[in-house]
């Protein structure tokens, strides 16, 4: 019954991993078969090839598969790389150096984890979803069924840029052929649609990713983590809140 509950809950964790999969293999095979592969006129006899555009079309396919290749590859390490966890020793479990921590409880007492029974290095925190302590947690990434922390956040980071590249390049070359595809009388209506429908996929998948690239660029300026920014945030907002309605009542105090 535990297993049962086990694979189940693994599938869970594959689904948003499979969606991925899914729009990258749909916006691939687009972007290969609706205009890469229409440059390289494949279709037209040999006297009649565009040698210019022919060109254009190898050129296009291998650097749009040379970034395919680099985002798979940086999602595969995301995944598939340890984020770094507390080591399973006698010093984290029993006696840890306090010289070398600087967190504390409210208490002023190392921070403890009542799960793993360890003691917690500076910003390591307990993960729920992989049930370990990890080494300065950013968040849990349901996208890529891991954890990202210290010994994955580069790959997730660039996992991210080399997605924003990839649909920025993407968009670039459909939106710039979009008015020769749609005049050209010799072109299908069924050409012309799906790279209609890769611009707009492209489009919205950059609205999603592409603020979030930049808040993790900000958050890697400032040696932040994205659960140390929310507590941040958190904090600020009330000190702003106290002092708004302070402010009010002394304002109001001052009015009567």
């Amino acid at each position: 019954m535990k297993e049962a509950n086990n694979s189940e809950k693994e599938i869970r964790q594959m689904l948003p991993v499979m969606l991925i999969g899914l729009v990258t293999l749909v916006m691939y095979t687009i972007f290969v078969t609706f205009y890469c592969l229409v440059l390289l006129q494949i279709d037209v006899e040999q006297q009649y090839v565009d040698k210019n555009l022919f060109k254009e079309g190898c050129a296009k396919l291998v650097t749009f598969h040379l970034l395919l290749f680099l985002m798979i590859w940086s999602f595969y390490k995301t995944y598939k790389v340890n984020p770094g966890v507390v080591p399973d020793t006698y010093e984290w479990k029993v006696d840890p150096d306090i010289n070398r921590i600087k967190e504390r409880e409210k208490t002023g007492e190392l921070r403890y984890c009542p799960h793993e029974k360890k003691y917690k290095p500076d910003r390591a925190h307990y993960c729920r979803a992989i049930k370990k302590n990890v080494l300065k947690m950013d968040h849990y990434c349901p996208w890529v069924a891991n954890c990202v922390g210290f010994y994955n956040y580069k790959f997730f980071l660039l996992s991210l840029f080399y997605a924003n590249l990839c649909c920025f390049y993407v968009e670039i070359n459909c939106y710039s052929s979009f008015p020769n595809f749609y005049s050209n009388p010799n072109v299908l209506f069924n050409d012309v649609f799906y790279l209609f429908l890769e611009i707009v996929l492209a489009v919205v998948i950059l609205l999603i990713i592409f603020p979030f690239f930049l808040f993790h660029l900000y958050l890697t300026a400032k040696n932040y983590t994205t659960l140390e920014f929310c507590v941040v945030s958190i904090f600020l907002f009330f000190v702003y809140a106290v002092i708004y309605s302070q402010s009010t009542h002394f304002i109001c105090k001052m009015n009567k």
